[in-house]
């Protein structure tokens, strides 16, 4: 991680903080809770109230969750939420094991 405040300042960007206060609080985080439209999909809806998902998304999030595992030996809490009973985002959170969909 010392490589990511070089790579990110060189790039233009800056921080609002120091590094060392963004990086100790990347190292608390213990869940990841993702929002369905948008986040999964381009927020399109089928007749049935669906919404299909991007499998690019979906292997984001278990190398985000491996990384997770690599760095502190524990697997991080993951779920969806979206605003209505989705059956696609059921599925995918039951297909990759995620902790929790709430509708």
């Amino acid at each position: 991680m010392e490589n990511t405040e070089i790579i990110f300042t060189e790039l233009g960007g800056t921080f609002s903080r120091p590094f060392a206060e963004f990086k100790d609080r990347l190292s608390k985080i213990k869940a990841y809770i993702f929002d369905w439209d948008g986040v999964f999909n381009d927020g399109v809806k089928t007749v049935q109230g669906g919404s299909p998902f991007s499998e690019i998304d979906s292997m984001g999030t278990n190398m985000l969750r491996f990384g997770h595992w690599m760095k502190t030996g524990e697997l991080p809490f993951v779920a969806v939420i979206t605003g209505e009973e989705n059956p696609t985002a059921q599925y995918l959170a039951q297909r990759e094991h995620f902790h929790s969909v709430y509708f």
